[in-house]
């Protein structure tokens, strides 16, 4: 069944349905060159684009997974040496590396964090640490052990669609 449409003339007013392919074309009031249809095009691709770049997590299944802890060996039962200890960290997309750090409360420990992608911020609320790490650079963090407990650590700028799985433990034992 083709589709009827009126042809406006002076001289008939009856319904007009196309012949032909070219009739149409001809018969549509909506061209290719018409601003409209440009910007229909546009506006359905920015949802399609959108709608794609929100299910891209779908994608990353094995980001999604949760991360193998990865543990910092603790330190002997002998005594704390006075001059402290360096654990090195790196954060990249979309992990810190390592994920778990053991230490003993009392113990002076620095942490030397690199950032080998992109620009990252390292926030331990429950010791007051907020620290932001450029790419390509370091930065060396103290942590305070005057308290035992175990205190949780994330990513604090917003560097992609794995953001939310960088996160991590600061344990101090006594």
């Amino acid at each position: 069944m083709t589709p009827i449409q009126w042809k406006e003339s002076s001289d008939d007013t009856r319904p007009f349905a196309p012949s032909s392919a070219q009739d149409l074309h001809r018969a549509s009031s909506i061209q290719k060159s018409d601003p409209w249809f440009a910007i229909s095009i546009a506006l359905l691709g920015l949802i399609v684009g959108f709608w794609l770049g929100k299910s891209r997590t779908m994608f990353r299944p094995v980001a999604r997974q949760n991360p193998s802890v990865q543990i910092v060996a603790p330190t002997s039962k002998a005594a704390v040496p006075s001059q402290g200890r360096t654990i090195k960290m790196t954060a990249e997309l979309w992990k810190f590396t390592p994920n778990v750090v053991r230490v003993k409360q009392g113990e002076k420990v620095t942490l030397a964090i690199t950032s080998t992608s992109g620009t990252h911020g390292l926030s331990v609320p429950g010791l007051g640490i907020n620290a932001t790490i450029i790419q390509g650079n370091s930065m060396n963090v103290s942590i305070p052990t005057g308290k035992t407990g175990v205190f949780d650590f994330s990513c604090s700028i917003q560097c992609g669609s794995g953001h939310s799985d960088m996160k991590g433990q600061i344990i101090v034992e006594a």
